[in-house]
């Protein structure tokens, strides 16, 4: 009822509005209904009142995405603050309790100027439209600066979700017949992805496409053994882009000998069979 309506308002925003206010605002959002919702009015003779009878999402698809949201690390502290709010604007006072309350995102450094989402997006509609993308992939180096290499032309097989990164992987262009190895690509080292040809190998792709899953867990998942360990790493500076990948952009190298291209540094880790992934 308008009634319960105003007492809910109150409780949440500290001021009760009337009962008439609630029904002129009921009677504006059935003739207007905002996007996704469609709100009935009764019928002469109905004392049901007003009715929502349809909704963008429902309360509990509405606490699920406040969960995910909460948890995912390529957006800022702010932005999940701030998308989490609006969420729980969808979840009624007596489901709020079953939100998480608190989640410990784990954010290690990654490159702050490469958008992970955008990146996924095209790579979405180059899958989807059987083309090739053209992108430069970014490694930092030991010293702290960052290297780009442009890549002009691979086929994406799928996207992928593991161990909290998003991959891409690729076949290089090589035509059909070519003997080329897959790459599995960061979103987070590609920039100024763009869609570029048709692709060159699509019977090969669809074969890439059926084994993606088994490939995945082979490959990219790691686990730890529950003892956390101070190591003290030896490094080449042609593998310092993996330290950063699994350790986070902000690890630091120390006694950097240029000549010999190596670097060490100290890390508190769990080790794994996968430890390098």
């Amino acid at each position: 009822t308008a009634k319960e309506i105003a007492r809910i308002i109150g409780s949440r925003c500290g001021r009760e509005p009337s009962e008439n206010t609630i029904l002129d605002d009921l009677r504006a959002l059935s003739e207007n209904p905002p996007f996704g919702m469609e709100i009935e009015p009764a019928s002469k003779g109905d004392k049901r009142g007003f009715r929502c009878v349809r909704r963008l999402i429902s309360s509990d698809e509405a606490a699920v995405l406040v969960n995910l949201v909460r948890t995912c690390k390529y957006l800022s502290p702010n932005q999940r603050d701030s998308l989490s709010a609006k969420l729980m604007e969808a979840v009624p006072l007596d489901k709020q309790d079953e939100v998480v309350e608190a989640v410990y995102v784990d954010e290690r450094q990654t490159s702050s100027s490469i958008d992970v989402f955008q990146a996924a997006n095209t790579a979405s509609k180059a899958i989807k439209g059987k083309r090739s993308l053209s992108f430069k992939y970014a490694s930092k180096r030991m010293n702290g600066t960052v290297s780009e290499c442009e890549i002009s032309e691979e086929d994406p097989v799928a996207l992928i979700y593991s161990f909290g990164h998003y991959y891409l992987e690729t076949l290089p262009s090589g035509g059909k017949g070519s003997k080329q190895k897959p790459q599995f690509r960061r979103l987070d080292h590609m920039k100024d992805v763009r869609i570029a040809g048709r692709m060159r190998n699509r019977p090969r792709i669809e074969e890439l496409s059926r084994s993606v899953v088994r490939e995945t867990s082979e490959k990219m998942d790691m686990f730890g053994d529950g003892v956390c360990r101070t190591l003290f790493l030896k490094v080449e500076g042609s593998h310092a882009k993996y330290v950063y990948d699994a350790f986070g952009y902000d690890t630091k190298f120390e006694h950097i000998d240029e000549a010999l291209a190596i670097g060490y540094v100290c890390l508190r880790i769990q080790l794994s069979p996968t430890f390098f992934r």
